[in-house]
């Protein structure tokens, strides 16, 4: 269950349209925020005569201090009324400065938009939500810039997550952060977790061999969810959530999988469209490789709707270089 949710900020409305899914999670888990934002100076941003690094310590000491007013602010927010919110503005890359959040504040999942400010002194950058994704051990959630936004702070209905699987371990790693999260978003109602399998066409494949490759696939999904409706996964309640399932030949799952979530177009014609959708980083898709994290980057970049992405825990490892590190921090309990 998320507990600690991490929010990182840059000061721009676009960031800041997580506040209201991070609340209704908060209150639904009765867990607390962490408000973050990185300040960061390079000398791209000054006049070809660089000062030196002491001559700009007042200067970062004043935007680390602006940046805790603007947390400070928003954690005193109507929005963020009784949820326990500390504040941290780290000083260093954002990406490192939001990685290295994780395990210091013991952080279960980061919610942040895919765009922020651009050309700002201490702004967010477009590519931190990759960054971050890429490298962060726990669940992504990214929220797209001109997106739906989940469980606005004043709805209370069910919500819909599709998870894209592809039969291994590996993808199936997101099943139970996407349930965990639907579960609290639509609290007091049931939330709906789609599993979706993206089945290869077979150029040279007869009618038979794939449908009885579309019915094994039928009969791991079913499975799948034979599983956690067993409660085999002791942080599921299935109480709490729907199990669909669905079956899509697409030469493409990124396209596919992107379909069947806006759209709701599987083997069997149109259907009800997804709130979210839920990726792993690695797998072995029978369509296309799923490593390296090229799958989910390329999702967010096919659908408008907000993305959790999750890291298989025995895959982790940061590809961040070792001077992309945050060098100090303010952190303040609200």
């Amino acid at each position: 269950m998320f507990q600690h949710i991490l929010v990182p900020l840059d000061g721009s409305p676009r960031a800041e349209r997580a506040l209201g899914t991070a609340a209704r999670l908060a209150r639904a888990t009765q867990g607390q925020l962490i408000l973050l934002r990185a300040v960061t100076m390079t000398t791209e941003f000054w006049p070809a005569q660089r000062s030196p690094e002491a001559h700009l310590e007042p200067m970062i000491h004043a935007c680390m201090e602006e940046a805790h007013a603007y947390l400070a602010g928003l954690a005193a927010s109507p929005l963020l009324h009784d949820i326990p919110v500390k504040i941290v503005v780290p000083f260093g890359p954002p990406a490192a400065g939001i990685l290295e959040a994780v395990p210091t504040y013991r952080i279960d999942l980061i919610i942040l938009g895919s765009h922020s400010s651009k050309g700002t002194i201490y702004g967010v950058m477009s590519s931190i939500s990759e960054k971050v994704s890429r490298n962060s051990p726990v669940p992504v959630l990214v929220l797209r810039e001109h997106g739906p936004i989940p469980a606005e702070e004043n709805e209370a209905r069910p919500l819909s997550i599709l998870v894209g699987l592809d039969g291994s371990v590996q993808a199936g790693a997101a099943i139970a952060p996407a349930a965990q999260l639907i579960a609290a978003l639509s609290a007091p109602e049931r939330g709906i977790i789609h599993l979706a399998y993206a089945m290869a066409p077979g150029a040279n494949e007869s009618n038979d061999a794939q449908r009885k490759r579309y019915t094994k696939i039928q009969e791991y999904l079913q499975t799948v969810s034979a599983r956690l409706r067993g409660g085999e996964d002791e942080t599921i309640s299935t109480s709490r959530v729907q199990i669909r399932t669905s079956v899509i030949v697409c030469t493409d799952a990124v396209e596919g999988l992107a379909r069947l979530g806006e759209h709701g177009e599987d083997m069997e014609g149109p259907g009800e469209s997804c709130d979210l959708m839920a990726l792993s980083t690695h797998g072995q898709s029978e369509v296309q490789p799923w490593g390296m994290g090229s799958f989910p980057e390329r999702m967010l970049k096919a659908t408008k709707l907000p993305l959790l992405v999750v890291r298989p825990q025995h895959t982790h490892k940061s590809s961040l270089p070792v001077q992309q590190r945050s060098r100090s921090v303010i952190v303040q309990d609200n």
